[in-house]
């Protein structure tokens, strides 16, 4: 299967180096700290499994974050070989570019406590015409209290595939977070096409994570109390054939998710070339605000109605224009005619904003006047986005700069979202990767001075 589809590979890939080159180029932020791969400190439990056959459908699923009663399962039904599913820590983009989605098949989802006993069976569905499945079960209140859970899928009565999913109370008013991924998180670049080239090359465990910023996640997951359990959600832009690179990535870091939402390439290609509109290619890819947007507004309807929004993203892209445009939308702020000129002057294409306005409209509607977004977090690259500002975007109070993770995790610390034990741990880890106190001592003072920290939080 693989030799068959590897002769597309090549033009298909070459063409999204090509178009992605063409975007916005990203050159290397001058970093305090030098960004490293991080050893691994979590490894796959070794299990038998009964023989496979040589190739079957395999529920390639993600994770997700719902409530007791709102049950989302996502991910893909492929062609897998036993072969292919040996080490999925040692695949790389390239290896995982191919069209073996089995598509338009019916698939039965099943819940199950973590020791694999039932729970529930959720229901039956079909997925969609690229292969995809994207669904949400409803589940009786009191079936299940707040927790994590796993979720079974079934294809033809065999066992495709199992994902785990992490369930809030309905009246949960706490905080989830959402995250960017490239400059964010990880140390990502495309000023060149071989950098690209690169990235189609590197398996998780080769690509770099900005400095601490694992750490920084893990500090958000356990919030000022230490055992919060916050969802965490990551949105990115790339290919959906980075899903398992990326996956692999948190596993070495060691960084816990609730899944990855990326970008349907694929789809955005294929139909443009077989519509022969390859401008219309280009355009779909380098919009980052609608499709950004959209998943913000589908993932709110699965959340908790009160529950909190802290946004993480960077400056190299869009996500400031992303952020701000989804908190106005949501806390009434934006709305008609005002929505579709920000949307528009944020770069949406013209034929998604109904859509979106609509999806938006309905969100709305389920909040109650609860206004979730209580803090935006914007990295600072050193190469902002040549054509938007963040200064163009500001939302005071509520959206803030900031230039690594140092000054990051203060701010946290004196908004509240974690602890202070949090904080050293991410000092010792940066202090680690060759930081000194001095140079961030500089650095909380240059945050204070920007007004964007408090005078004593450069002493924790």
């Amino acid at each position: 299967m693989r030799a068959r589809t590897f002769r597309w590979q090549i033009p298909f890939l070459g063409l999204w180096i090509t178009l992605v080159s063409s975007c916005e180029a990203t050159p290397r932020p001058n970093s305090p700290v030098s960004s490293v791969p991080i050893t691994p400190v979590v490894s796959l439990s070794a299990k038998a499994e009964p023989p496979m056959p040589k190739n079957f459908a395999y529920a390639d699923m993600s994770r997700t974050l719902g409530t007791v009663t709102k049950i989302p399962v996502r991910g893909r039904i492929v062609n897998e070989s036993a072969a292919g599913l040996a080490n999925p820590n040692d695949t790389t983009p390239m290896q995982q570019a191919s069209q073996n989605e089995i598509k338009g098949v019916e698939f039965e989802a099943t819940l199950l406590h973590e020791n694999g006993t039932l729970i529930a069976p959720l229901g039956k569905a079909l997925n969609d015409k690229e292969g995809y499945i994207d669904s949400v079960f409803p589940l009786k209140e009191g079936a299940v209290l707040p927790g994590r859970y796993r979720v079974e899928i079934q294809v033809a009565g065999r066992t495709a595939g199992q994902t785990t999913v992490q369930l809030f109370s309905d009246d949960y008013q706490g905080a989830v977070v959402r995250s960017d991924i490239d400059l964010t998180y990880l140390d990502t670049h495309f000023v060149r096409k071989r950098d690209l080239a690169k990235l189609l090359t590197q398996k998780g465990s080769e690509r770099k994570t900005l400095p601490a910023m694992e750490q920084v996640y893990a500090a958000l997951r356990k919030g000022a109390t230490g055992n919060e359990d916050r969802g965490l959600v990551f949105v990115s832009g790339s290919p959906r054939f980075f899903k398992r690179i990326l996956e692999s990535k948190m596993q070495v870091d060691g960084v816990d998710h609730n899944g990855i939402m990326l970008k349907a390439f694929e789809e955005i290609a294929f139909t443009q070339i077989i519509n022969f509109d390859p401008e219309r290619i280009i355009s779909a890819l380098k919009e980052q605000v609608g499709y950004k947007l959209g998943h913000l507004l589908r993932g709110r309807l699965e959340l908790p109605i009160k529950a909190a929004e802290i946004l993480l993203g960077d400056d190299s892209e869009a996500d400031f224009v992303v952020y701000s445009i989804y908190h106005r939308l949501m806390s009434g702020e934006l709305s008609g005619d005002a929505a579709k000129q920000e949307l528009l002057r944020g770069g949406v294409d013209a034929g998604q904003i109904p859509e979106l306005l609509e999806l938006a409209g309905k969100v709305r509607e389920t909040l109650h006047g609860f206004s979730p977004v209580k803090a935006i977090y914007i990295n600072l690259t050193g190469f902002p986005n040549a054509k938007l500002a963040v200064k163009d975007w500001r939302i005071p109070e509520l959206l803030r700069e900031h230039q690594g993770a140092w000054p990051l995790i203060l701010d946290l610390h004196e908004e509240g979202f974690v602890s202070k034990e949090s904080v050293a741990t991410v000092k010792a880890r940066l202090l680690e990767l060759g930081a000194t106190a001095t140079s961030l001592n500089e650095a909380g003072q240059a945050a204070v001075k920007s007004g964007y920290l408090k005078n004593k939080s450069p002493t924790l």
